[in-house]
């Protein structure tokens, strides 16, 4: 298995990630499996949120539908349903991703005016300036966003 996603072809990276091309990403850490985009974008590093195992909030059906995420985001992590990804100051934005099926597949974090952040898998965390960077593939199209304000706590 590869290391890193820049240890990737142009091809084999295309086929998983279609629009993620050597100049709209940074690679912003070393690849991990200890946590997942679903826990990277609150703040979490040492869990997977996944409702086919790990950790999944008892009270809240194991569908994996994006429609079960946000109703975890919600629930347990302060997040209200909002009309785009736009930064806000004061406010944290996620994204959730989904499939033609409406089954979750990724999400991702607006960190500033300017750039995202996500956990591309097994492989590294990312900063790129798009959402499109990360859309298609294996990882749907962004369909919810959501937001909460910001304090330390979350932080």
């Amino acid at each position: 298995m590869l290391d890193s996603i820049r240890e990737m072809t142009v091809g084999e990276r295309l086929h998983i990630f279609p629009n993620l091309i050597d100049d709209s990403f940074e690679l912003t850490s070393e690849d991990t499996v200890e946590y997942n985009c679903a826990a990277w974008v609150v703040g979490w590093k040492k869990k997977i949120i996944d409702s086919y195992s790990y950790w999944w909030p008892e009270d809240i059906k194991r569908t994996h539908t994006v429609d079960s995420y946000a109703e975890v985001y919600k629930k347990y992590f302060g997040f209200d349903f909002c009309n785009n990804g736009d930064y806000e100051i004061g406010f944290d934005k996620i994204v959730l991703f989904a499939d033609d099926d409406n089954m979750f597949k990724h999400a991702a974090l607006r960190i500033n005016e300017k750039l995202w952040t996500s956990k591309m898998g097994d492989y590294e965390d990312i900063e790129h300036g798009n959402l499109k960077s990360v859309s298609d593939g294996d990882y749907g199209k962004p369909v919810i966003f959501m937001k909460r304000k910001s304090n330390e706590q979350n932080q």
